[in-house]
């Protein structure tokens, strides 16, 4: 029996956790237009205290109100979502969640100086190809998606950049997909399954033929199982998560 790559995870990343500390940060503006300033406030468990550790006294509202409801729609949707949040909000390294035009994740964004800085835009509903062949998902999940990326990170302490595979953008160019997206959209099935949501499909969607295509496998077609995190029997690949 030969294991796929992510045998020492036992196939399955959601079984590590790293158990210190209190960092899940939400970084937003107040006042009218933002121009009150910058804030920063601790979240856990649905409470959000200053940086500090005392009480954030001023009115939740904004971005920060639909960062806490989205933290806590993924927190209490199913054991997964929990245990997601917990181990970021447990280790020792800061996850920092701030507002963006689209949702993205970097081990270390040099202009805002922020380790883990996950990009999240509340109003976008647009996500990968699911099942039913739409792309339309709740926002917390896009938020699920990110997070994802950060509990890779402190997992190990390491992402795998390497290529799982290329596809075409929509002016043409091949893009390289990391093997750190089949980490992070096993979050996502596994978010969107305890949520009664549409498990993502594809990945990616390749645009240039005219139609859009799904492009990098997430489940096995026609199951709720997971493509890529597999286990040889006798160089037979045999699927070990399902949704």
């Amino acid at each position: 029996m030969v294991f796929s790559a992510y045998a020492a995870m036992s196939d399955n990343p959601v079984l590590l956790s790293d158990p210190l500390g209190d960092t899940v940060r939400i970084h937003f503006r107040v006042g009218f237009l933002g121009l009150g300033g910058k804030r920063t406030v601790n979240y856990e468990n649905g409470k959000v205290t200053n940086t500090d550790g005392s009480a954030y006294a001023e009115k939740t509202k904004g971005f920060l109100k639909r960062t806490v409801n989205a933290l806590d729609n993924i927190r209490t949707g199913g054991a997964n979502g929990q245990k997601l949040v917990t181990d970021l909000q447990n280790s020792s390294e800061y996850t920092n969640i701030v507002k963006g035009s689209s949702n993205s994740y970097i081990e270390y964004d040099t202009r805002l100086k922020l380790e883990n800085r996950v990009s999240w835009n509340p109003s976008s509903t647009e996500g990968g190809l699911d099942i039913h062949g739409s792309r339309s998902v709740s926002s917390f999940i896009g938020l699920g998606h990110e997070l994802g990326h950060s509990h890779d990170k402190i997992t190990d302490d390491q992402i795998d950049y390497r290529t799982w595979f290329t596809m075409k953008e929509a002016s043409g160019k091949n893009i390289n997909i990391p093997n750190a997206e089949r980490y992070s959209t096993h979050w996502e099935n596994l978010l969107r399954s305890e949520n009664n949501l549409p498990l993502r499909q594809y990945y990616g969607v390749d645009n240039t033929t005219g139609s859009p295509i799904g492009r990098g496998d997430i489940l096995i077609p026609g199951t709720r199982y997971n493509a890529n995190y597999v286990i040889y029997v006798g160089g037979i690949p045999i699927p070990v998560i399902k949704y």
